[in-house]
């Protein structure tokens, strides 16, 4: 086996700093986590922290202190023969890694189902402006700044005497100011709602091809020149296909709910956070969070889902910090 957890976390840096540690976690019990009959306690548990780079949060602290305990128990089964060979041990322990696998799989079959593959239709998607591809040069000119606006719509009238189809990216490399587009002025394909109003109006007004006089906006003065289909219909066709797939799964939820009949309780956001602050403490929680066709579900199936998700302390960080709004309410 593998040496303990504790020479990778470093120890504590000085005693003053464990000491400092122990009293802040708690001034009355000494003892930080059982595993059998051996103890961690809270000085030993400052020394493991103390020195290491890692968050001193108390979801963090947990993180550690249950590491220490599943190390200390598959120690002692190893040792003793005990559990290692028992099938329902050994499914529950890698419940995690076996659900996450088998969604994955399910996702992606029935991911399928959420867009058609046929791109027959991208071009007439394309000319309707469903989505939007464009070039731009930008001279920045910030509102209110009358000598500024003035000097950045001469220098954009005197680059749109110059501009044609064919040298547009290379003077959008020279003129443009930096991070205002991709190479050559590229600003990929993108919904109409994604620019300012102005951008966009003026964007559409162009054929495929043409470009735009100086177009005024709060970030100064654009040059654009609408892209042509043959010029980005690959792009058109994953973004557009990207789309799409997003509306079949949003459908496809709201169905799945509609015929489960998912009823979600009043007080689910307030049982949810508590749950993401100490999944260990709801695992036999019988509280019903959601009622369906298919039964209720419970704090203890809640908590298990939690914890078989990837990454743990940040879900668990972001559940806590989410708004109720975010929350499901039927």
């Amino acid at each position: 086996m593998k040496r303990p957890l504790v020479l990778a976390l470093v120890v504590c840096a000085s005693v003053a700093a464990c000491d400092g540690f122990k009293e802040a976690m708690t001034a009355h019990v000494d003892v930080a986590a059982r595993a059998g009959s051996q103890e961690l306690s809270v000085t030993r548990l400052a020394e493991l922290l103390g020195g290491s780079k890692i968050p001193l949060r108390r979801d963090v602290v947990q993180t550690v202190a249950d590491l220490w305990v599943n190390y200390q128990l598959l120690a002692r089964a190893a040792a003793h023969d005990d559990s290692l060979n028992q099938a329902e041990i050994i499914d529950e322990a890698m419940w995690p890694a076996t659900t996450n696998t088998r969604i994955k799989k399910w996702y992606d079959i029935i991911a399928k189902t959420w867009a058609s593959t046929d791109t027959a239709g991208n071009a007439a998607d394309y000319a309707s402006g469903k989505l939007l591809a464009a070039r731009h040069i930008l001279f920045n000119a910030p509102p209110g700044n009358n000598a500024t606006a003035d000097s950045a719509l001469k220098k954009a009238q005197a680059v749109r005497a110059q501009l044609t189809s064919a040298n547009f990216a290379a003077m959008a490399t020279k003129y443009n100011q930096p991070q205002a587009a991709g190479p050559g002025g590229d600003l990929g394909v993108f919904p109409k709602e994604q620019m300012v109003p102005e951008f966009s109006n003026a964007l559409i007004a162009l054929k495929p091809g043409e470009i735009s006089q100086p177009v005024r906006s709060q970030f100064g003065y654009h040059l654009i020149r609408r892209s042509t289909y043959d010029e980005v219909k690959d792009q058109f066709a994953q973004v557009n296909g990207q789309a799409a797939a997003r509306v079949g799964e949003s459908t496809y939820v709201a169905k799945l709910n509609e015929s489960s009949k998912v009823q979600v309780r009043p007080n689910a956001p307030a049982v949810v956070k508590a749950i993401a602050a100490s999944p260990d403490a709801h695992k036999d929680d019988k509280t019903v969070i959601a009622t369906s066709v298919i039964g209720d579900f419970t704090a203890a199936r809640a908590a298990k889902w939690i914890s078989a998700y990837p990454n743990v302390p940040q879900l668990r960080q972001q559940i806590q910090q989410a708004p109720d709004s975010q929350f499901p309410s039927s």
